[in-house]
């Protein structure tokens, strides 16, 4: 693997030489990492574990070229050709088994490993589209059925306007009504059945989405129910959205929810409708696609969304939005979205804005090697300024039915140019996923996702006197991916996209001898996406606010205490993290709290989370990270749920 570096006894280059060289090698190395992002094509992965370990050799290749090579070729141009080409084989060999010198790759190695202990609960997910059979409708009979078959043609034949059936429906939910609760959720069925009918085929080929009124979408489910079935209504989210309004006119709890759905080994945006149904220890989330009734058995939202991933086949790469019938409120994700988030290797824009104006400048991340090891994820990033190889895999090890994925491998790459002020990188991924179906067996999808990511700091200093020193740094971060299913009938279309910026600032005060520091910063969250589900005009909707301010002041010589409040405004609810710490050079310590109060409780929760960490600076060489961490999630009607998590990390310096 590591073939291509050479090593020599002459002499040993110092850190300056090796940083001199590399600049000279810098364009060679962009160029070669270039190529290869260019040509990750989908035939190129036949043989992945064989290309994975030709891109680290590249990169290890490319690395080696400000490292000072040993050329036999240009050595030795008298020599005979027997002798010269037995002279280039030692070399050669030599060469190959040569101790690796890590210096050549990285500055600094971190392993990492860690687990998360919860308890996966036992659950047997069903698709119901008839009621005979089926777990939820236990105890249904052929009378509660024909009940709601002549219900549903009473309510539509009786209404000459959807106004008129919605309030029909109103009054059959009202308390004495003969209908149960599971009845009203046939009738839904039915209703879904029957409005599944008059789809819109012209509208989806044509691409001109647009929005449905309810009376036009009333007579085309009146027409196929009491007419003779020919008129036509919209797509996928104009029929539930029309069944959303339906539900909360029977009284029960209703939303729509987007995805994505594998029809025909093509994958496609989706639209359904989510439902909270039952009482009391039976309360569940239950998703309606159409005339299709799929219970989740938990009010566990990010779990819930799981179950409608093995029933639409396909994991949404990249966010998914919840909505009512007017709006589209926020993004929510799966188990399966946020390993699929981990593996594509995108951190939130905040987070990187906010590294960048703590160091007032575009943050280098110099050379590494990053090794990440728990029972289902391992992770090994090699990593520069310029060129970055990364391999992701997951595996299910619980067997958890909440999780979609059996498991996911990610290869991934990525090349940047930066200087103080502005950075901008460009990275690819390609995912391999086998994602459970509800009968037992398992479905593979390949994707792959383009990222960009383009960063913006400036700063000032305000003032600088024997009082003390302020300044001023401020800037953006734009983000945006865009992912295409590899394979399949139409491969080249695109299956999902994002767009985030975050912009703000940060006011800096250091006192004159340099004992002290104090800041203050904000900064907003805006994300690009849809108005609401029936049309495709697009919106800039702000995701979040967020105020910090922190110092940290020597108490004694040597220590130093650290102290910071966050507190954020969410799209859906408030955030609060404080942490406070105490370090003196060799130790550090420090504890966490984050309290997040959400206002929408039934897709995400309200959440308290400790974290404890300790780091021990083992001198100018190594140092090592212990950290604990307890966390508390409640969903609206649920019992709150704990996990503990534990990671240790190691960090070496070669330099």
């Amino acid at each position: 693997m590591f073939e291509n570096i050479t090593t020599t006894e002459k002499e040993k280059l110092t850190p300056e030489e090796i940083f001199a060289n590399f600049e000279k090698k810098e364009k060679v190395i962009k160029k070669e990492g270039t190529d290869f992002l260019e040509n990750l094509a989908p035939e190129k992965f036949k043989n992945k574990a064989a290309n994975l370990l030709l891109a680290f050799s590249l990169f290890a290749g490319a690395s080696s070229a400000f490292a000072g090579e040993q050329n036999i070729d240009k050595e030795l141009p008298s020599m005979g050709e027997e002798q010269y080409s037995q002279t280039r084989d030692k070399g050669e060999v030599k060469n190959r088994i040569a101790d690796f010198d890590w210096l050549k790759v990285a500055t600094k190695i971190e392993i990492s490993v860690g687990t998360t202990r919860e308890e996966v609960k036992e659950f047997h997910p069903e698709a119901i589209s008839f009621w005979k059979g089926s777990d939820f409708y236990s105890g249904f009979t052929i009378l509660d059925a024909n009940e709601v078959f002549y219900t549903v043609h009473d309510a539509v034949n009786l209404s000459h306007s959807a106004s008129e059936f919605f309030a029909n429906l109103s009054v059959l939910s009202q308390k004495g009504n003969s209908l149960s609760e599971k009845q009203e959720i046939l009738m839904l069925q039915d209703f879904g059945y029957y409005l599944l009918k008059t789809y819109n085929q012209d509208m989806r080929e044509s691409g001109e989405y647009v929005v449905v009124s309810d009376d036009k979408m009333f007579e085309a489910l009146r027409n196929q129910v009491v007419g003779d079935g020919t008129l036509v209504s919209g797509m996928c989210g104009n029929i539930h959205t029309f069944l959303v309004k339906t539900a909360e006119s029977l009284g029960i709890e209703a939303w729509l929810q987007g995805g994505t759905v594998m029809n025909n080994q093509t994958k496609g945006a989706h639209v359904w409708a989510g439902l909270a149904v039952g009482e009391g220890a039976e309360k569940q989330i239950a998703f309606l696609d159409y005339g299709t009734l799929i219970p989740t058995g938990t009010l566990n939202y990010k779990d819930a969304l799981g179950i409608a991933e093995r029933h639409h086949r396909a994991v949404a790469v990249l966010n998914t939005f919840v909505g009512n019938s007017t709006e589209l409120l926020f993004p929510v994700k799966s188990r399966a979205q946020e390993v699929v988030s981990k593996s594509i290797g995108v951190e939130e824009s905040e987070d990187r804005l906010g590294r960048n104006l703590e160091s007032g400048e575009i943050k280098k991340e110099g050379r590494s090697l990053e090794i990440v090891i728990n029972p289902e994820i391992k992770e090994i990033k090699l990593g520069s300024d310029s060129v970055g190889l990364a391999f992701f895999k997951f595996e299910d090890t619980q067997n958890n039915p909440y999780q979609s994925l059996k498991d996911l491998s990610a290869w991934r790459g990525r090349v940047g140019v930066s200087n103080e002020n502005f950075g901008i990188e460009a990275g690819v991924t390609v995912l391999n996923m086998n994602i459970k179906e509800l009968n037992g067996n398992t479905f593979s999808s390949d994707d792959i996702i383009v990222t960009l990511a383009t960063d913006y700091i400036d700063k000032k200093q305000l003032t600088k006197n024997q009082y003390g020193e302020f300044a001023l740094s401020w800037g953006a971060t734009l983000g945006a991916a865009i992912s295409k299913q590899l394979g399949g009938d139409e491969s080249q279309k695109i299956t999902g996209g994002q767009a985030d910026a975050t912009y703000g600032g940060r006011l800096v005060y250091l006192n004159p001898n340099n004992v002290g520091k104090f800041y203050i910063g904000a900064s907003k969250v805006s994300r690009g996406a849809l108005r609401d589900f029936q049309n495709q005009n697009l919106t800039a909707k702000s995701y979040a606010k967020n105020f910090i301010v922190g110092g940290s002041v020597e108490v004694t010589e040597g220590e130093v205490v650290n102290i910071e409040v966050a507190k954020s405004s969410l799209a859906w609810g408030e955030s609060l993290d404080v942490k406070g710490g105490l370090s003196n050079g060799v130790l550090k310590g420090s504890v966490g709290y984050e309290k997040k109060s959400s206002d929408y409780e039934r897709f995400i929760p309200s959440s308290e989370k400790v974290e404890i960490s300790a780091t021990y600076k083992g001198g100018p060489k190594w140092e090592m990270d212990v950290i604990g961490a307890k966390t508390k999630e409640k969903y609206k009607d649920a019992q709150a749920v704990d996990s503990t998590s534990a990671e240790v990390k190691l960090r070496i310096f070669l330099w």
